[in-house]
């Protein structure tokens, strides 16, 4: 029975006790090459000791056991654990926190594996250890070049598909990108995270992060119907500058066929979002959009994933929108968007009636301060609680640009939570904190309750949330923030609407209040009979 990722980390823990110096995947290596190439595996003595002295010498290994019986120990050990050599690549790329391809996302990629392939790239091969063979295996007619960065991961592949006549191991160094000059009909990657290229090593690319170099450069090494099945971090779909750049490149110069969203954490040694993607040789013309949750069996321990949300968007609104970012696209699909899209009423951007800027960073407190600092704690449900402010105590000429105005909308700028609060004139100064968004808007055409009202509702948060920059914690850029559609009324319904909601705010309030008073009142008697 085929071993699981649970099954060989329990038997990896075991093993580390009783090699507790030595480099376990080398020792396991080493091991499983003795098993291999002795003149009689299952004669225990201390020429199967010489032999993985030998082995660890050609190969270039620190030899991992101190002596014969440590080694004659682990031998006997390994042998009836029944480990292969995909069991200690696993092993190794786990120890070194690598990115592993989980077996959640395997049928995802299992999916790409087509009948009329030819030749297959599979960059950085050991992140696929668990599916690895299961890929091939899918089409044996196809021949499949894997890449691998170490020397050790090169020769468990080599072991692995010894007797595969199609499948070719190469040692690939971290930044050579013209390893080959072949094409391929299909390129299967995972880069590493959050990889800064040096300038000397940038070359030509657009951008310097590795995941991103690497991935224009697979691009040039389709054939012509290849594709690209590639995961990245969100990154990608939202960033600005260089990375801008290179999504309009792409976007003009292949075709891409599919956006997934994964869910966060699903790659054990990273908590970060991802995507999934798939590029194609051609032109994009209609690009499919999915969203996967996880779904974690209590019982077995298991997790997997599962399609949540699924629609598809044209090459035009993508262009439209100015970037990947898959919330917006779903917010504008639902319901609700379509709806306020059909309406009759006139609607403007938020940047025609306003503009906003990020607060201040503050970095020290002064409790004596004569400038109020509004931060994200201080934005109740309905309001702001002045009585809480922190304070700086600074000239007011360093902060003239920072001082709120009455009527100014606050936001933040990132967290977990929406929420919004008209800011009140104050009889000392305030600013806001470098988390929060500051919106000021022209009094004479859009009122500063009217929006709040508006930002509040469920069409103005699904807004916001598509500006979100496809991160676990919301981050919401101010200039983004702009770009928000408001339904225009005419000033004098604006202001109706206004006096409406605080007249009814007010009441609900010392509703809630008289009603909090009366119980203290009714706890306070009654504790007073005992």
């Amino acid at each position: 029975m085929k071993n699981t990722n649970s099954d060989i980390f329990k038997k990896a823990s075991y093993l580390k006790e009783i090699l507790p110096m030595g480099e376990l995947a080398t020792a396991l290596f080493v091991t499983l090459k003795v098993k291999k190439e002795a003149n009689d595996p299952n004669d225990i003595n201390e020429s199967l000791y010489d032999c993985s002295r030998y082995i660890s010498n050609k190969y270039g290994c620190v030899n991992a056991f101190e002596s014969a019986n440590v080694f004659l120990n682990f031998y006997q050990t390994v042998k009836s654990m029944e480990l292969d050599w995909t069991d200690v690549l696993t092993i190794d790329t786990d120890k070194n926190g690598h990115i592993q391809v989980p077996d959640s996302i395997c049928n995802l990629l299992l999916d790409k594996i087509s009948e009329n392939l030819s030749n297959v790239l599979i960059k950085d091969g050991e992140k696929f250890s668990l599916a690895l063979k299961e890929i091939i295996d899918k089409n044996k007619n196809c021949s499949y070049l894997i890449t691998t960065v170490q020397s050790l991961h090169c020769e468990l592949l080599k072991e692995i598909f010894a007797e595969y006549n199609n499948v070719e191991i190469i040692q690939v160094g971290m930044n050579n990108f013209e390893f080959t000059s072949q094409k391929f009909d299909l390129i299967l990657s995972l880069p590493p995270f959050g990889v800064r290229m040096m300038v000397e090593q940038q070359r030509d690319f657009i951008c310097r992060e590795y995941e991103l170099a690497s991935t224009e450069s697979l691009l040039y090494h389709l054939s012509f119907t290849g594709k690209l099945v590639t995961i990245l971090p969100a990154r990608i779909t939202f960033a600005t500058g260089r990375v801008e750049e290179l999504r309009n490149f792409i976007q003009k110069m292949y075709k891409i066929e599919e956006i997934s969203e994964l869910p966060t954490g699903i790659f054990s040694s990273t908590a970060i979002k991802t995507y999934l993607f798939t590029i194609a040789s051609g032109m994009t013309d209609d690009v499919t959009i999915r969203r996967y949750k996880k779904v974690v069996d209590k019982k077995p321990k298991e997790v997997s994933i599962k399609l949540e949300d699924e629609t598809f968007v044209m090459n035009t609104e993508l262009e439209e929108f100015g970037d990947w970012n898959i919330d917006k696209i779903f917010a504008r699909q639902d319901d609700d968007w379509q709806n306020f899209q059909n309406s009759n009423t006139k609607r403007i951007t938020l940047g025609d009636v306003a503009h906003s800027f990020r607060g201040k960073v503050v970095n020290s407190k002064d409790e004596t301060g004569t400038v109020g600092v509004v931060n994200i704690t201080n934005i109740k449900e309905f309001d702001i609680d002045y009585n809480s402010l922190d304070h700086l105590d600074t000239d007011e000429r360093k902060i003239l640009n920072y001082i709120l105005e009455d009527g100014d909308i606050l936001i933040p700028a990132r967290g977990t939570t929406i929420k919004t609060a008209v800011f009140k004139s104050q009889k000392y100064p305030c600013i806001a904190s470098s988390n929060l968004i500051v919106i000021r808007v022209n009094q004479t055409q859009l009122l500063p309750v009217y929006l709040k009202i508006f930002l509040d509702s469920p069409i103005g948060i699904k807004q916001i949330k598509a500006l979100q920059q496809g991160t676990t914690l919301m981050n919401i850029s101010y200039k983004d923030i702009m770009s928000v559609e408001i339904p225009m009324l005419l000033l004098e319904e604006q202001r109706v609407i206004s006096e409406e909601y605080e007249k009814e705010l007010s009441l609900y309030q010392n509703t809630i209040n008289a009603a909090n008073d009366r119980w203290q009142n009714v706890v306070k008697e009654l504790q007073n009979k005992f």
